[in-house]
Order: structure tokens, then sequence, then C-alpha cells
């Protein structure tokens, strides 16, 4: 039997908080890069997004020195829509 690696590459997303596996969350589109990258899942990703914590000033990299995130999830993105107030937000 051989060993066989598939890798996939997601848009990734840095949240302010841990997102747990399960959870539903709602992500406020209103920042250009979160919008591209909840889009470009959905075109490309077949619906799914990598998401980390950080803070604003990490922005979409952060991560440890090697690049890689120390916590994240896989989100499938099943919707988008508007808020109560008509921002725009993805449902993951």
């Amino acid at each position: 039997m051989s060993d066989t690696t598939t890798r996939t590459r997601l848009p990734l997303v840095t949240v302010p908080n841990v997102v747990l596996p399960g959870a539903t969350v709602t992500l406020h589109l209103g920042d250009t890069r979160v919008r591209a990258a909840v889009e470009a899942a959905r075109r490309e990703a077949g619906g799914l997004l990598a998401i980390r914590p950080g803070t604003p000033a990490e922005g979409l990299a952060g991560g440890t020195a090697d690049g890689a995130a120390e916590v994240g999830v896989i989100a499938a993105v099943p919707d988008v829509g508007t808020l109560p107030g008509g921002d725009p937000a993805a449902i993951l």
C-alpha cells in the first residue's frame, strides 16, 4: 500500500477569537479581505474556508515563524446574506 498526500489550498480568514469545530459563526463581510476570502471559498474551494484566531494587526498572515497557524478550523460557507442592519455577512 502506498501513502498518498493530498494538499488543498483554502482561503484564510483571521478572527479575534478561537472558533471551535461544529460552532456556527456569523462572519461580517465589511472588510474587503474577509469578503474576498469568502468569495474565493465559494468559487474555488468547494465552499471551504480556513479560520484562525489572531489580531487585526496580523491581518491574514500571522501564525508561527514557519507560517503555520497554531490552531484553526476548516469551515463550510453554506450561505451569504445580510444582517438586519443591511451589512453583508456569511454564516459558517
